[in-house]
Order: C-alpha cells, then structure tokens, then sequence
C-alpha cells in the first residue's frame, strides 16, 4: 500500500519557501547544503519545491550551518 500525501498548509509551504531565500541569500548550493546538514540534495530539492514536507529535525539540520534556527513564537488571533 502507498502511504497517502498530507496536503501542505500554507504556514508550511511559506516556511519552506523562506528556507529556500535564506538559502540563495547566503549564496548556499543545495550540494553544499547538504554537505553541511548532512540531508540529501535530492531531499532538498524536494522540500523546496514543496513536493515533500519535512520533519522539524529536518528543518533544524537545514538551518542551523546558516546560522538559523526555529522559535516558537504566539500567534496572532
């Protein structure tokens, strides 16, 4: 049996599309990316393009060689 694809939120896709800029900001290949976190380009390419979304142990791994990590901050009602 074929797992089922989760439909991305939009919280989740703009979360990965920031990931991408601060990426391309800092002048980061996908190859030296996963150099870095240790995810495979492949994987990269994928959660970029929103094919796939990644774990929060994902995310932390990809953000933390650009000297970024994730806050939990309250949203706003």
């Amino acid at each position: 049996m074929q797992a089922r694809k989760k439909e991305m939120t939009q919280e989740e896709k703009n979360l990965i599309k920031e990931i991408g800029q601060i990426r391309k900001a800092k002048n980061i290949t996908q190859r030296r990316l996963e150099e870095l976190s240790g995810i495979s380009q492949p994987n990269i390419v994928r959660f970029e393009r929103a094919v796939i979304s990644p774990s929060v142990g994902t995310v932390l791994r990809v953000l933390r060689p650009m000297g970024y990590t994730l806050r939990i901050v309250r949203a706003r009602n």
